[in-house]
C-alpha cells in the first residue's frame, strides 16, 4: 500500500474509533424527534418520560441501556418520519416554503480543521441537500459540539448566515445506527464521497437523503449480499437524483448486422448493450466478441444487467438484483462505477482506492 492510501487508511481507523467511542455517549433519541426539522406536522409529539415530562433532546453525553437499545433503529425511525412528512406535504396541508434551518436533520459527510479550536463540516440535511459549516470552538474541551460532529450518526443541526460557509450554532443527537466497521466502514466512506463528489453545494435533491439513509441501514446488516444490493441501490439512485439516471435508448429498427430484419437477427439486437459517453445505454447488435465491437468491450454489458441497473423503483430494481447471480453482480457493480466515473471529471475516489487495498490483503 503506498503512503497516500497509508494515510487514508490511518485517518478512518482514527475516524472509526472515535465514532466507536462516541456510540456510548449518545442521548436517548425519540423516534418522532425529526418534527422539529420536518415542520409543522400535526399529530407527531416526543415520547415522555417517566415522569411524564416531553423527552428533549441535549447535547450532554448521557446514555443508558435502554436507550443504546432504542437507538438501534434510529435508521427506521428516520424513515418513518420520512414517510409522514411525504404523506403531510402530498396531502397539501404542508408548508409551502422551505423550513428555517433550525433542529435540520442531517448527517456529517467530510469534517477537517479549520484552526486549533474550530471545524469546518460538509453535512447532507433533509430540506438544505449538502450544506457547508463552521463549527466554532468545536475542538475545545468543554464545547457541546465536541465529539458530535462524526459520520453515521443522524444529527439535528441549526445555523445561520446567507453566504456559502454559515455559522453552526447548535447540534444534536438523533440517536445512531449500529457501527460501520470494517468494510462496511470504508462502504460508508463511499457513499460520502458520492455525495459531495456529485452534488453541488445547496442544492436540492429530493429523496437522496432517504436513498442515503436507506443506503446506511443496508450497510448496518451482517449479511454481505445486503450490504453489495445497498450500496448498488445508492448508486443507481444518485445518478437519478443529480439527473444522470442510466436509461436505455430506443433500439434501432434494423441494426448493421441484421440488415434483413429477421427474428434471429432482432433477437441478437437487444443482447448487449452499449454504455455511451453521455451515459445512455444504446443497444448494439453485435457482442464484444466481434471484431467492430471488440474496442468496445469494455462499455458493453449483456441485457440482463443493463436492465436491472435501469430499473426505477427500489423495491423492483431490489428484486431484480437478487436474481443476478454472484458474477452478474460484480458485472453491475463495473456497469455503475463506469457510469459515475463520466461525471467525476477524471478524478478518482479516495475511498474507491481504499476499498481496493484492503481487499489485496
Amino acid at each position: 500500500m503506498n503512503r497516500d492510501a497509508t494515510s487514508d487508511a490511518a485517518e478512518l481507523t482514527e475516524r472509526s474509533a472515535a465514532m466507536q467511542g462516541a456510540s456510548a455517549l449518545l442521548p436517548s433519541a425519540s423516534s418522532n424527534v425529526l418534527n422539529a426539522g420536518l415542520g409543522a406536522v400535526p399529530a407527531l409529539e416526543l415520547s415522555r418520560t417517566s415522569d411524564r415530562t416531553p423527552e428533549v433532546l441535549s447535547s450532554k453525553k448521557s446514555a443508558t441501556v435502554e436507550g443504546a437499545v432504542s437507538r438501534m433503529n434510529a435508521a427506521q425511525a428516520i424513515l418513518e418520519e420520512l414517510a409522514r412528512r411525504e404523506a403531510y406535504g402530498q396531502s397539501g396541508k404542508g408548508p409551502k416554503r422551505r423550513p428555517k434551518p433550525q433542529c435540520e436533520p442531517g448527517f456529517v459527510l467530510h469534517a477537517r480543521p479549520w484552526s486549533e479550536s474550530s471545524l469546518v463540516v460538509d453535512v447532507l440535511t433533509l430540506n438544505f441537500g449538502r450544506v457547508f459549516l463552521v463549527a466554532r470552538g468545536a475542538k475545545r474541551p468543554g464545547s457541546n459540539l465536541r465529539g458530535l460532529l462524526t459520520p453515521f450518526s443522524p444529527l439535528a443541526l441549526t445555523w445561520t448566515g446567507k453566504k456559502e460557509a454559515k455559522i453552526l450554532t447548535q447540534a444534536e443527537w438523533l440517536g445512531a445506527l449500529p457501527t460501520l466497521k470494517g468494510e462496511a466502514l470504508l462502504s460508508g466512506f463511499y457513499i460520502n464521497e458520492l455525495v459531495l463528489r456529485l452534488t453541488e453545494r445547496e442544492d436540492l435533491h429530493p429523496g437522496l437523503f432517504r436513498s442515503y439513509v436507506e443506503a446506511l441501514e443496508a450497510l448496518t446488516d451482517d449479511d454481505a449480499a445486503v450490504r453489495q444490493m445497498g450500496l448498488r441501490n445508492f448508486e443507481a439512485e444518485i445518478l437519478a437524483h443529480c439527473g444522470w439516471a442510466l436509461a436505455v435508448e430506443q433500439a434501432a429498427e434494423h441494426g448493421p448486422h441484421d440488415s434483413s430484419g429477421s427474428r434471429e437477427g432482432a433477437k441478437r439486437e437487444k443482447k448487449w448493450l452499449l454504455l455511451t459517453d453521455e451515459g445512455a445505454l444504446k443497444p448494439v447488435p453485435g457482442t464484444p466478441d466481434d471484431p467492430e465491437y471488440a474496442p468496445y468491450a469494455a462499455v458493453m454489458w449483456p441485457e440482463n444487467i443493463a436492465a436491472a441497473a435501469v430499473i426505477r423503483g427500489k423495491w423492483e430494481r431490489t428484486d431484480a438484483f437478487r436474481r443476478l447471480k454472484p458474477r452478474e453482480m460484480k458485472r453491475l457493480r463495473e456497469l455503475l462505477k463506469t457510469a459515475i466515473d463520466l461525471h467525476l471529471e477524471g478524478r478518482p475516489l479516495k475511498s474507491r482506492r481504499l476499498l481496493g487495498d484492503l481487499k489485496k490483503f
